[in-house]
This record gives C-alpha cells, sequence and structure tokens, in this order.
C-alpha cells in the first residue's frame, strides 16, 4: 500500500464498518465466529485461565477502520488466579506468537488477532470495546469521537521512517532490531498517553500498511540467518 492510501486507510469514519455491524450491534454471525475462535485459542493453551470477558476492539470497533486493519480478538483474563502471574502472562504471549503462525482466519477478508489482555490492564486509551458475553458495549465509540492533527501523524511518520532507514543502512541485526524496539515504546506511550489516535499509534499503523515494519523484520531475520549460515 502507498503512503496516501496508508494515510487513508487510517483516517476517521463518521461510521462504524457495515461489514461488521448492523443497527443492532455485532452481527450475530461475526459475534458467533469470534466466540468460537476465542474458544478454539483457549482450548489449544496448556493453561486453564480464569475468564472474565471476551472482547472486540481496535479500530474495528471505532471509526478508524480501513484496508489493513485486523479484528481485535481481546481475552480478558484475571491472572491473580495464578502462583506466578508473570510466568502466567508470557505462556500466553508465547501461544499468542504460536496461534498468529498456526493460524490464518479472516472475518470478511479481514484478518482476526487474538490476544490474552490482563483484567488490570489500562483500556481507558480505547475508542470502542464490545463484550461477546454480554453482547453489548462496555465502552460505545462517541459518534463525535476525538480527532487528531493529520499533519502531525505524517510528519510522525517521517521521523520513524528515518529511524529505520538510518538502521537498515548499517545491514545489521542489533541497530535493526533496537530501531524497531525504539518504534514499538513510542507507540506504546502514546497509547498510554492519548489512545488510539494517538500520533505514535496512527504512524505505527501507516507504516505497518506500507509494508515498511514487516521489512524491517524481513531483514532481521535475513540477517540472522546469513549470520548463523556457513
Amino acid at each position: 500500500m502507498d503512503m496516501s492510501s496508508a494515510i487513508a486507510a487510517v483516517r476517521q469514519k463518521d461510521w462504524l464498518s457495515e461489514k461488521i455491524w448492523d443497527a443492532h450491534g455485532l452481527k450475530s454471525e461475526v459475534s458467533r465466529a469470534l466466540k468460537q475462535i476465542a474458544k478454539k485459542f483457549l482450548s489449544e493453551l496448556e493453561l486453564e485461565l480464569d475468564v472474565k470477558d471476551i472482547i472486540f476492539t481496535g479500530s474495528y470497533a471505532g471509526r478508524t477502520w480501513g484496508p489493513g486493519s485486523d479484528l481485535d480478538l481481546h481475552i480478558v483474563v484475571d491472572f491473580d488466579a495464578f502462583e506466578e502471574p508473570e510466568a502466567a502472562k508470557k505462556a500466553c504471549k508465547l501461544a499468542k506468537f504460536k496461534w498468529s503462525e498456526d493460524h490464518d482466519i479472516e472475518i470478511y477478508d479481514i484478518p482476526v488477532e487474538v490476544y490474552v489482555e490482563p483484567l488490570d490492564e489500562d483500556v481507558t486509551g480505547a475508542t470502542g470495546r464490545w463484550s461477546l458475553l454480554s453482547g453489548k458495549w462496555v465502552l460505545e465509540p462517541p459518534a463525535d469521537g476525538p480527532s487528531y492533527d493529520e499533519n502531525k501523524v505524517i510528519s510522525k511518520v517521517k521521523d520513524f521512517r528515518q529511524v529505520l532507514q538510518k538502521a537498515e543502512d548499517a545491514q545489521e541485526e542489533g541497530p535493526v532490531l533496537a530501531a524497531i524496539k525504539r518504534i514499538t515504546n513510542l507507540r506504546r506511550a502514546g497509547l498510554k498517553r492519548d489512545g488510539e489516535l494517538s500520533t505514535e499509534n496512527l504512524a505505527f499503523r501507516i507504516l505497518r500498511r506500507t509494508g515498511e515494519i514487516d521489512a524491517a523484520w524481513k531483514m532481521i531475520h535475513n540477517l540472522v540467518d546469513k549470520k548463523l549460515s556457513i
């Protein structure tokens, strides 16, 4: 996807996606499919989780959906039920990565991403959260939701792109990995500060759509493979 198309893809809409929503809320067939995905994910885990809710969130639960967006499925878990909560969280993260490698699931041609969300996670920056268990909004995106400065987003994209380019020019694993971590940390800080419409998050989403984030990860993999080969 080119830069202009990527910017348009994250631009805020005045409506929820008609692929996913109808007049009654989340379409029943979409809700059923997401529940089945969550059930399958949980069945493949070696841990028995204390699931408190199953949440549909992200850009398709708000108004920044578009080409390249995912359906974000969050399984909300109380990790305090474990003797070692941090170890359980780590196991769930590894399970999420394995799930992503093993499965390529789509709903109406939209990829589904599964996450395990700690019960105490700060979600104040979310624009919308729909409970699949109760069948209603936990956090409804307002019709006149918050706006953002597109010029600032474009400027941040250029900053991120410069960080990646400088690291990639070194042709070494360390600098490229450090660049990705720096951008990811800035995105995380932006999400915590301003939510899903933060400048850093939108810039990251644009670079993901243009393929530059994936290209950086591929470079790391290729450099590692080359280093380990004889």
